[in-house]
């Protein structure tokens, strides 16, 4: 008959031998098992998935990640309605627009916000919001850009059909302005400058006095949810200590992140300077919690509202910004 001391010793030969195994699979399941694939585009608020990638953020939460820059709006679109990405990135406004065409995204956080990234520009002669009535105004169509000056001026009491909106991209819009071909512009910086460096210009409203207006969100596949709700818990984490690298090491994180979104360092740090990332807390509270104002459903509801009455969301459905999202990913991270 063993004794006692052979036994004690063979439980804590096979505990220790139980804990090995565990760690060897959470390293080969980590490594072997089929990646995520999270599309991002080139822009300086998604920047911090390179650093969750490069720092090892992701492979510390046990996940294989696949990142795919994508900045084609309807490829990548399409690629998530296919099964193709199991996550992307949206802003809170296209997200209104994608929903009513169908497509397949459920919201878990807030990325960033622009913080001054964002404006509308105009002639010196234009003093405020609502005399843009009945001017011509270079703009991208259906994006960030065409909510943040559809939501500005829907304020004013102006209607779509109040103003002339010529469609370009923004940097074509600032360009535009610059050139004195357009009476106004919504764009970003470096356009932001340069228009108030000409003679006949000068920026009326930043997304800094409006905080919140514009927001880069992140979406999962429905399917990623249902299957593997702790891969999604999984990537929030990660993504939180990417951004507090981002507060550490900021000139070290605008290194990387500049290498991967090939923008030079200098370019990008000044974009970094127009956003803020919503720390873990603020994205509660974007979400209502605990305070009950519900940011996201207020911002949804006003996109999806302004988008129809511009008659760039043609569905009679009525969009429930309740069904757009979940908060459970952001609860469960502390677990």
């Amino acid at each position: 008959m063993p004794n006692r001391k052979m036994v004690q010793t063979g439980a804590a030969i096979a505990a220790i031998a139980i804990v090995v195994v565990l760690v060897v699979w959470r390293l080969w399941a980590s490594r072997e098992r089929t990646p995520l694939r999270v599309a991002v585009v080139t822009w300086v608020g998604f920047g911090p998935f390179y650093i969750a990638q490069e720092k090892g953020f992701f492979k510390e939460e046990g996940l294989n990640v696949e990142l795919a820059r994508i900045d084609d709006f309807g490829a990548r679109r399409a690629a998530l309605a296919s099964g193709k990405l199991d996550a992307s990135v949206e802003t809170v406004d296209s997200l209104a627009v994608g929903l009513a065409e169908g497509l397949p995204a459920l919201e878990v956080l807030v990325v960033d916000e622009s913080y001054g990234g964002d404006g509308i520009v105009a002639r010196k002669e234009i003093s405020s919001l609502a005399e843009l009535k009945g001017k011509t105004i270079a703009c991208a169509k259906s994006t960030p850009s065409h909510f943040f000056l559809l939501y500005l001026l829907d304020r004013e009491g102006l209607m779509p059909s109040d103003f002339t909106l010529k469609p370009m991209e923004a940097g074509d819009a600032g360009a535009a302005f610059v050139a004195g071909q357009v009476d106004a512009a919504v764009t970003w910086e470096p356009w932001l400058t340069k228009a108030k460096e000409t003679e006949h210009g000068r920026v009326i409203t930043t997304s800094r006095e409006h905080p919140g207006v514009i927001a880069d969100i992140f979406v999962v596949h429905p399917n990623l949810a249902r299957d593997h709700p702790k891969d999604v818990t999984a990537l929030l984490r990660a993504w939180f200590k990417a951004i507090q690298f981002v507060k550490d090491h900021r000139q070290e994180a605008i290194a990387l992140m500049a290498k991967h979104l090939e923008l030079p360092p200098e370019e990008l740090a000044g974009m970094l300077e127009g956003i803020r990332f919503p720390s873990y807390d603020e994205n509660l509270r974007f979400f209502g919690i605990p305070s009950g104002e519900n940011r996201f459903e207020q911002m949804f509801k006003t996109a999806a509202d302004l988008y129809k009455k511009a008659g760039l969301i043609n569905t009679e459905k009525q969009l429930d910004p309740r069904k757009t999202y979940d908060v459970s990913f952001l609860r469960d991270l502390n677990k």
